[in-house]
């Protein structure tokens, strides 16, 4: 398979293709801190001892293998808390699917919650609100990818110091649809994308709180924000990536999905 490679002038990859899919991959890029990706079943396993592989469409979700290369794996003991596997959702890939109960995968804090960070996940939301994921200490949010459907459609952190801080991406998102998603801070500020495309919308930020648990599918170990819907793939850079990146990664994403 033919590699990607990077024109040094612009940073910009030009795409190979092998089966009509790009060869360019997450972790070509520095700083991937996690990977999780749903459709790759050879990470997934139906227990938190990881001694049982999923492989059938319907299997709980026990613990989740990060591809990152970091060791960020994410876990659930708890039957009933556990996600399910659904092979063949969009374009053809498996997914996870949320209750909007009480499934989440939880595992230690990643680092690049503590400062620049960005983030990307594919998802599709099927109640009125829902985390796909967290950074938190089971009160107070460092950082959630927070969804509320309808108009606005809104990506959000919480910090106790100053509140919600709510980053409008989507007038008029559906809960039909699969979107991309994309976040950075840098700095004190964050902006935010949907589907590759740069929203006007943006905010300062300003505080910070405890960051212990990243948390898949919830807030707060579970009881507030609870995801109710279908999770395809996270993806966390300890670093404010250049714009070309965030578009390499963006389409990537777009492309494997099937998203537009």
């Amino acid at each position: 398979m033919t590699r990607a490679k990077r024109n040094p002038l612009t940073g910009i990859y030009t795409p190979a293709f092998s089966g009509g899919a790009a060869a360019f991959s997450p972790d070509d890029l520095a700083n991937l801190q996690e990977w999780l990706d749903f459709s790759d079943v050879t990470t997934l396993w139906t227990d938190s001892a990881r001694s049982d592989q999923v492989d059938a469409d319907g299997d709980v979700i026990g613990y989740m293998d990060d591809k990152s290369g970091n060791g960020n794996d994410v876990l659930q003991a708890t039957t009933a808390k556990k996600g399910i596997y659904k092979v063949n959702i969009q374009n053809s890939l498996a997914i996870g699917r949320w209750d909007g109960g009480d499934d989440a995968l939880a595992g230690s804090a990643i680092s690049a919650f503590d400062g620049d960070f960005t983030a990307f996940w594919v998802s599709k939301e099927i109640g009125d609100i829902g985390t796909p994921f967290s950074s938190d200490d089971t009160a107070n949010d460092k950082f959630a990818s927070y969804h509320h459907i309808g108009s606005p459609y809104y990506l959000g952190t919480y910090d106790p110091s100053v509140g919600d801080t709510k980053l409008v991406v989507a007038d008029g998102a559906t809960s039909a649809d699969f979107y991309v998603f994309a976040l950075q801070v840098d700095g004190t500020s964050f902006t935010g994308y949907r589907n590759g495309t740069l929203q006007a919308d943006s905010h300062t930020i300003s505080g910070s709180v405890p960051n212990t648990t990243f948390l898949v599918g919830a807030q707060q170990d579970g009881v507030l924000g609870v995801f109710d819907g279908d999770l395809a793939e996270i993806l966390v850079y300890s670093a404010a990536l250049s714009s070309a990146d965030i578009t390499q990664v963006n389409n990537y994403l777009l492309a494997k999905w099937g998203v537009s």
